[in-house]
């Protein structure tokens, strides 16, 4: 009978690819060999990453482009 509790223990190979086709669009061989000996809540710890994005309003992408003198906007 399966059970509730959480599996803590670090997830094998195939364990980590499975997490990773479920959780991600894709990943790469680096990204599975850095995430060996780690359990499921810390893959996923490090998966889950919020980004802050702030802009003055109103935002204009033509005034910010010229203020930073990128030449490919």
């Amino acid at each position: 009978m399966p059970s509730l509790e959480e599996y803590t223990d670090p997830l094998d190979k195939r364990l980590r690819k499975h997490l990773l086709r479920r959780a991600c669009f894709q990943y790469s061989k680096d990204q599975l060999d850095d995430l060996a000996g780690k359990s499921a809540a810390e893959i996923l710890d490090s998966l889950i990453v919020s980004k802050t994005y702030t802009w003055e309003w109103p935002y204009d992408s033509i005034t910010v482009c010229l203020q930073t003198k990128v030449d490919f906007c």
